[in-house]
């Protein structure tokens, strides 16, 4: 297995009646001002700072290690291409002219979308949105690992014009209450603030993993993030698999 290294995908207290308190509370209230105090330096030093945000480190079961079943992610069905059985965790994916099934590059655990006929077969997965403040500058970061081929079944290696794609999108949200996919359409309970999306470029060879670093900047403040990860196949007998790197 090669190792890999990222690359850049282009990411008021109202006081109480002084005179009948004792002095303990006069000193108890002093200590709650100045924590109010540091507490909205902080805001306002992370609205003026740009901060960076590890997805990997911020996403539960980012990479996919907890179980088989994705938890935490949704698959969800964008077209009629689309499957919401077709990104599976650990699938049995033998590369062209290979003697045995992918394995993860990073942990135990990838994922992968096969379309063993010729049916174009889609699979996306969703993460489930992570509240926080993530003030206007914030760039999100992931580094994301992608192998494309053909299956063992294929008359011959070779992808043609039309390979596999996989991209990453980035979907963020003002206040309110906790966005949520709909698994059959795809589309968000609420309308998202911004929603960026790049593409995975850093292919090798088929059947060969590699990795890419990408990176997210939302100019305003938001509340929410999520992440979409989707894999295309459009040639018969194909694959296209991805893994999320640990946080760094």
């Amino acid at each position: 297995m090669q190792g890999w290294s990222p690359r850049d995908g282009t990411s008021t207290l109202v006081p109480p009646d002084r005179f009948s308190q004792p002095r303990v509370c006069y000193e108890a209230e002093a200590m709650i001002r100045v924590a109010m105090a540091v507490l909205v330096c902080a805001l306002s030093g992370q609205s003026a700072a740009a901060a960076v945000v590890d997805l990997a480190a911020l996403f539960a079961n980012s990479g996919f290690e907890n179980d088989l079943a994705h938890s935490q992610w949704t698959a969800t069905k964008k077209s009629a291409n689309y499957r919401l059985d077709a990104p599976v965790v650990n699938p049995t994916v033998v590369p062209y002219g290979a003697s045995r099934s992918l394995a993860a590059p990073a942990g135990r655990n990838f994922v992968g979308v096969r379309n063993p006929f010729d049916e174009d077969i889609n699979g996306r997965l969703v993460h489930v949105p992570v509240s926080g403040f993530f003030a206007a500058g914030t760039t999100f970061t992931i580094t994301a690992f992608g192998n494309r081929g053909r299956l063992s079944s294929a008359p011959s290696g070779q992808l043609g014009s039309d390979p596999p794609t996989l991209s990453l999108q980035v979907f963020t949200w003002p206040a309110g209450s906790t966005p949520v996919v709909n698994p059959q359409t795809d589309n968000w309970s609420r309308t998202p603030g911004a929603v960026l999306t790049r593409q995975f470029t850093a292919w090798s060879t088929s059947g060969t993993w590699t990795s890419q670093t990408f990176q997210f900047v939302i100019n305003v403040d938001q509340r929410y993030v999520a992440l979409a990860i989707t894999g295309k196949n459009h040639t018969s007998a194909s694959y296209v698999a991805f893994d999320v790197a640990p946080p760094r």
